[in-house]
């Protein structure tokens, strides 16, 4: 009797093995295939005001759905199309570990930089302005050899505000969750986020 098992020749081809990158502010119009999204990565390296820099222990992605259903007499159990969507928060969380300006005010959400030379400050606000947030949150990594597997927060704003720890013998961290917001409140038939599958082809 053959062993009962879900792998076929394809798997490998299919996996996520590396860590993948994370940008914001990246326009992914012109990205066909996956030749055209490494571009697009090499595009941004480094850029401090699209580069989002070196991560520890992976990304978190949520689309933070929530349901009700109906309750009435007679029903003992969970029937087929009585799920209804209450809310959709979805996130992209991280935890950032290079320290420069632009992560801190990525990681509070709403604050300003100012200085310049030896001397930059970094000033939380207690409310939200337009420009806080992002047009898009991307996230990018490799699936197989030639594939690309992105996942795109749209209208993405920081809403947990800075969370850093430092300890002995560790590098410090900023803990950062990026929630998703839709710009068009009569359009709540899809969530604000996107996942783009690029092939070595564009098919």
């Amino acid at each position: 009797m053959e062993m009962l098992t879900a792998v076929t020749a394809d798997v490998m081809n299919r996996l996520a093995p590396d860590a993948g990158v994370v940008m914001y502010d990246v326009d992914l119009t012109a990205v066909a295939d996956a030749a055209a999204a490494v571009a697009l990565v090499e595009q941004y390296r480094g850029d401090p005001e699209h580069w989002i820099g070196v991560t520890d222990g992976g990304i978190k992605i949520n689309e933070g759905r929530k349901t009700w259903s109906p309750t009435f007499d007679g029903k003992r159990m969970p029937f087929k199309g009585d799920k209804f969507l209450d809310t959709a928060e979805p996130t992209i969380g991280f935890t950032l570990l290079e320290y420069i300006p632009e992560n801190v005010v990525l990681a509070s959400g709403a604050a300003d930089k100012s200085g310049s030379g030896g001397h930059i400050k970094v000033t939380p606000r207690a409310s939200y302005k337009d420009e806080d947030y992002k047009s898009n949150v991307v996230f990018m990594t490799m699936v197989g050899s030639d594939g690309i597997y992105c996942a795109e927060l749209k209208n993405a704003l920081c809403t947990k505000g800075l969370d850093m720890t430092t300890a002995d013998k560790a590098v410090g961290k900023l803990a950062v969750e990026f929630m998703g917001h839709k710009d068009d409140p009569k359009s709540l038939d899809t969530l604000p986020i996107d996942y783009h599958f690029f092939g070595a082809t564009g098919a």
